[in-house]
């Protein structure tokens, strides 16, 4: 399917879950969110506006934009989101971990604080 495929059905989409309500339901911006991750570069940023409009995120939301920039290589922004988790008073499990891990290749000092995060809290 073709990127101008893609934008029109996304707005569709969109268009529809703002037009019923449904958006502002934390399971359907989570999914929404992933559906964004999952097309890669194009639509990272769109992602992490749906992310932004949760409300009340919990662990899954925030681990689906966590896992979704790590794998596409947007690893600072991973852990951007990541150090936000302290503000929606959300406590990260060990997908948070594992998916911040997999984006330490980059900086062995931010492996080093995911571990001793890791280990403060015993994931």
């Amino acid at each position: 399917m073709d990127l101008c495929a893609i934008s029109v059905l996304r707005c569709t989409l969109v268009f529809n879950l703002t037009k019923t309500g449904f958006n502002s339901y934390i399971y359907t911006a989570t999914a929404l969110t992933d559906m964004y991750m999952k097309f890669k570069h194009q639509f990272l940023y769109s992602a992490l506006k749906v992310f932004d409009e949760i409300t009340e995120p919990n662990t899954t939301s925030i681990n689906v934009v966590v896992f979704g920039f790590c794998q596409n290589g947007c690893y600072k922004k991973a852990f951007e989101v990541f150090k936000r988790f302290s503000k929606f008073k959300v406590r990260p499990d060990s997908v948070t971990v594992a998916s911040l891990l997999s984006g330490c290749e980059v900086s062995v000092k931010d492996g080093q604080q995911v571990h001793c995060w890791a280990v403060k809290i015993g994931v």
